[in-house]
């Protein structure tokens, strides 16, 4: 499937678990940190209401504030992702399943193996 002009697709920049419990505060702790964490991020868990987003990472402390007050366990599973749409395709080949996007906003974080990318809508023929 080669993406098309408006599609829109979540790309996971990392992971990681809350390193000690916390209760109705925007800062934590995480641990076992995969991918890299920035501000503005989508965060994902358990709990965690639609619509939270990352104000600020320190990544000498591992510690993320966070766009609201929130009550975590401990070891609760992050994901941290942002929403991503193509705004124009410049090439592409149907033949070795490849092709240049422009997408918006800017990516915050180069992609590393093993992101991963889901869509979320397009207008592509799926094949």
């Amino acid at each position: 499937t080669i993406p098309e002009a408006s599609d829109t697709f979540k790309l996971i920049h990392a992971t990681a678990q809350v390193n000690g419990a916390i209760t109705s505060t925007t800062t934590l702790v995480v641990d076992t940190i995969v991918g890299t964490i920035t501000a503005g991020m989508d965060v994902v868990g358990t709990g965690i209401a639609s619509g939270i987003t990352v104000s600020a990472f320190n990544s000498g402390t591992s510690t993320v504030t966070l766009s609201s007050a929130l009550t975590l366990s401990d070891d609760l599973e992050l994901t941290f992702s942002e929403v991503y749409t193509v705004s124009s395709v410049t090439a592409s080949s149907t033949t070795e399943k490849t092709a240049s996007v422009n997408i918006t906003p800017n990516l915050r974080t180069s992609p590393a193996n093993g992101d991963s990318i889901e869509f979320l809508s397009t207008t592509s023929k799926l094949s």
